[in-house]
């Protein structure tokens, strides 16, 4: 518990309670030899004013009654009204949240953006108070999404969302429960399971290497990069000679990694990085940076004309699965993968490097 500056005798104290509440600072007045609180506040300034107000009122804090002595007459002074803090919104809340959150956890611009979905989602509770809103409120907006036959992956984005407002507001003694254990969310049915490219299409795709966006789906099938992680690839972090790319900016931890340069595709990666931006690849229509939106539809025009039914994520699933039929060192396939790994040495030295080159040069 924080002290202020000693106040004269008489006219209560302000102290700073501990712990991350939302009103901590605390003014008390001495009743019968005990402190008792009157009421708190979420800054010391708003604490002094009101310590002001009180005083000017009550003249003196240890008594409810003052003696008048121009007529010896004792009146009664009624306490003043304790203002209230308004309880904060949903919404509220999550826009005093979010920017802690960014700060302490590195989060990339592709999961706020993830955030700001999920919020659109809550539209029915965003002005609630957050200590009104109930279990009911919350499935039916789930429910919703189900109704509108959104993804479940959607639903889950929106529930983790709630369970990370609600966290807070309990960490500022908002709330005392919330009811986000009790959501449900059904199970995941995929719409369109994740499959790997067969050898064939993948043959067809060199083949057509002089099409169009055709080197940027062969350097994903090649490296299993993420589409973020390609698109935020600057020419610096490319080593031609070494044969590696290093991701900095991943939606994992175990995402930032040194991915080998497969020999095949060593002529796509040097064709990029003749271009004249900072990014290894570069839009051709607009000469700017990819955003993950013209990657996409770039992609779906490549996917339409070749008649091939795959998402960008499928070129994660196929590296994984041609290093299993070649055998491949479970460890090297995590690293390049950038899989979570609990008992592996993060540190990458020469020696791992060249493994890792040695592990994709296995594949064709």
């Amino acid at each position: 518990m924080k002290y202020f500056i000693r106040s004269p005798n008489g006219f209560g104290c302000i102290k700073k309670l501990k712990g991350n509440r939302y009103r901590p600072y605390l003014f008390a007045i001495t009743v019968d030899g005990k402190q008792k609180p009157v009421a708190y506040f979420t800054n010391y300034k708003d604490a002094c004013v009101y310590r002001a107000e009180y005083i000017f009122k009550n003249k003196q804090l240890d008594h409810v009654r003052e003696v008048y002595p121009s007529n010896n007459k004792i009146q009664e002074i009624s306490p003043p009204i304790l203002a209230k803090t308004p309880m904060p919104t949903f919404e509220e809340i999550y826009l005093e949240w979010l920017p802690q959150h960014k700060q302490r956890n590195n989060v990339s611009n592709s999961t706020i953006c993830g955030y700001a979905n999920a919020l659109r989602h809550c539209e029915t509770i965003k002005d609630m108070p957050i200590n009104t809103i109930k279990y009911n409120n919350l499935q039916a907006i789930l429910d919703n999404i189900g109704q509108e036959k959104l993804s479940y992956s959607t639903k889950k984005k929106v529930r983790n969302l709630m369970s990370l407002v609600f966290q807070y507001a309990r960490a500022r003694d908002l709330i005392d429960k919330d009811y986000i254990d009790l959501l449900d969310i059904g199970k995941n049915n995929p719409v369109r399971p994740h499959k790997p490219f067969k050898e064939s299409e993948i043959n067809l795709l060199w083949d057509n290497t002089n099409s169009s966006f055709i080197d940027k789906v062969i350097i994903l099938l090649y490296t299993g990069m993420r589409v973020s992680e390609l698109l935020n690839l600057k020419k610096s972090d490319v080593n031609i000679e070494e044969r590696y790319m290093h991701i900095t900016k991943s939606k994992t931890k175990a995402g930032l990694r040194y991915v080998p340069i497969h020999k095949r595709i060593l002529p796509l990666v040097k064709e990029n990085l003749n271009n004249k931006g900072d990014y290894l690849l570069l839009n051709s229509n607009t000469g700017k940076k990819y955003n993950y939106s013209s990657f996409c539809i770039a992609w779906r025009k490549v996917m339409e004309k070749f008649k091939l039914k795959h998402t960008t994520h499928d070129c994660r699933h196929t590296l994984a699965t041609r290093l299993d039929n070649v055998n491949a060192n479970e460890i090297a396939k995590r690293r390049i993968l950038g899989h979570a790994q609990q008992t592996v040495t993060e540190g990458y030295t020469h020696k791992n490097l060249q493994e890792l080159i040695k592990t994709i040069d296995l594949i064709e």
